[in-house]
C-alpha cells in the first residue's frame, strides 16, 4: 500500500513477472508478486554493479533495529524512544 502525504492511500498496480517455471519445485508457487520483484531489484542491480537506489542497506538496517526495538518494547511492557 502507498499512503501518500495527502489523499487517499492506494495499492499501486505492479506488473506480474514473465516466470518459466521449470526443473525441482517447479509449478508450486501461484503469484510471485512483490516479493519476487523486490528480490528481482536486487539482483540485477547486483548483477550489473550498481548500488540500489530505491531501498539502501542503510534503510533495511534502520527498519531491522525499529523492529527489535518493538520486540523489546514489548518483551518489557514499556514504551521506547528511538
Amino acid at each position: 500500500m502507498v499512503y501518500p502525504a495527502e489523499g487517499e492511500p492506494f495499492a499501486p498496480d505492479l506488473p506480474k513477472p514473465d516466470v518459466k517455471s521449470e526443473g525441482e519445485g517447479a509449478g508450486n508457487i501461484s503469484d510471485l508478486g512483490p516479493y519476487f520483484n523486490e528480490i528481482k531489484y536486487l539482483v540485477d542491480r547486483v548483477s550489473a554493479g550498481e548500488k540500489p537506489d530505491r531501498v539502501t542497506a542503510e534503510a533495511a538496517r534502520e527498519a531491522v533495529r525499529i523492529c527489535l526495538a518493538e520486540m523489546d518494547s514489548v518483551e518489557k511492557d514499556q514504551g521506547i524512544r528511538l
